[in-house]
């Protein structure tokens, strides 16, 4: 281990992997890595220096950091890993590098985060990665796997049709075939949507949670309602099957 340049951290020499930082942090040029845990509960942290040679933020790295309000990604970072800045709550806005193939889960939950663009690198998006806050989502229309076709301000996967993620504003495209597992969940600010007649799927948790969901309509196409679609819904009165 080394805290090179009196950084105010330890770094893991051979990886140069930042394993554990505080407020005071200057991050070396050089780090490749912010790792597991880095900054987790760093509540006073409001503000850090990525050197552009970051490539990945590891898991939990700035979880609950609650006074961070703003971070400039490296354009090079190709992962940001589960919960990594889950908790942030007073970070408002960011922008995701074009470099970024995989987004962990949740892993800007519980941010103050409204709008979002998926660089047309991305293709893996795990479950809940942004806040029920979000009310725009974009996808680069370079990306081959993914669209938000129609302005539907939400996350198409090309090749199934499925809506992967959604948010309060979401209009659910026409060509939908199935709604993803967790693509509403704990959507808070939902309180109706339009299932579109060719949806025959409705996955795992997908409006799990969406406490202000009042009522829903099953259209006659669906075929397949997963366990947990609607649960923990706690204002939903009317559904409507088919």
């Amino acid at each position: 281990y080394d805290s090179r340049n009196n950084c105010n951290a330890i770094i893991e020499t051979g990886s140069n992997t930042l394993i554990l930082g505080c407020k005071n942090t200057v991050i070396p040029e050089g780090i490749k890595v912010i790792g597991d845990y880095a900054y987790h509960y760093c509540k006073n942290l409001a503000s850090i220096t990525l050197p552009e040679s970051v490539t990945s933020i590891g898991k939990c790295a700035f979880r609950y950091c609650m006074s961070l309000t703003f971070i400039d990604l490296p354009k090079d970072i190709t992962l940001i890993d589960e919960c990594a800045f889950e908790g942030c709550w007073s970070l408002q806005s960011v922008t995701l590098p074009k470099s970024l193939v995989e987004l962990g889960e949740s892993a800007f939950a519980e941010t103050k985060l409204e709008s979002v663009t998926i660089p047309a690198n991305v293709k893996i998006i795990h479950k809940n990665p942004f806040p029920s806050s979000l009310t725009s989502i974009i996808v680069d229309s370079k990306n081959p796997y993914f669209d938000s076709r129609d302005n539907c301000n939400g996350i198409m996967d090309k090749m199934t049709n499925t809506l992967v993620l959604g948010c309060a504003k979401t209009v659910i495209p026409q060509s939908t075939v199935a709604i993803g597992d967790y693509a509403f969940s704990e959507c808070d600010a939902l309180r109706g949507i339009n299932i579109p007649p060719n949806v025959k799927t409705i996955g795992y948790n997908a409006f799990c949670s969406c406490d202000e969901l009042q009522k829903i309509e099953i259209p006659e196409g669906v075929t397949e309602l997963k366990s947990y679609a609607f649960a923990w819904c706690n204002h939903l009165t009317t559904v409507i099957l088919p």
